[in-house]
């Protein structure tokens, strides 16, 4: 599960939260007027029992931000 929290490096401007869930292909995300960096926050989901025994691993977290540019089209995978 990967969830996409845009937010304004200034104000007036800013974007709603929004949250992607799992669905097996890209989703579009279009950054609004206004909007110049988005927080990034994805989730990895843990991994399953591996055929030759052993754990699957817990999953992950990673969190960033990312300069863009209003209009721009962002596929979330």
């Amino acid at each position: 599960m990967a969830g996409l929290v845009p937010v304004v490096a200034a104000p007036p401007a800013m974007a709603a939260p929004q949250t992607y869930a799992y669905t097996g292909g890209p989703q579009i995300y279009v950054v609004p007027p206004g909007v110049t960096s988005i927080s990034v926050v994805v989730n990895g989901a843990q991994g399953l029992t591996p055929s030759g025994g052993g754990t699957g691993g817990l999953g992950g977290r990673i969190s960033g931000t990312i300069s863009v540019t209003p209009g721009e089209v962002l596929q979330v995978m």
